[in-house]
């Protein structure tokens, strides 16, 4: 609910967020099968922390972005960062599940 009171302040459109939401539903759908590989050759643990580490710039440079270009950028490292933790996690619930 906060982020197009957000856009609002930097004078972007509607359009524009969902140019932000496509920007990280690509880039996820884009990574999660390198993903995926990445965790089984290097371990789901690693490739985890490693996603989460992306994510948190992420979240920094869309916090701080003050323009729509750096958002742009940092959506698409959010979408990223999740095509890289969501395989993992899924691949750890299927290691444990019976």
């Amino acid at each position: 609910p906060v982020l197009p009171v957000y856009l609002k302040d930097l004078g972007l459109k509607g359009s524009d967020l969902g140019m932000l939401v496509a920007a990280f539903a690509l880039s996820q759908m884009i990574i999660s099968p390198f993903g995926g590989t990445l965790a089984d050759k290097l371990g789901k643990k690693l490739i985890i922390c490693i996603g989460l580490v992306f994510f948190a710039v992420s979240e920094f440079m869309f916090a701080a972005g003050q323009s729509f270009t750096i958002l742009i950028i940092s959506r698409v490292l959010g979408g990223f960062s999740a095509g890289m933790v969501m395989p993992g996690v899924t691949g750890m619930i299927a290691d444990i599940s019976p």
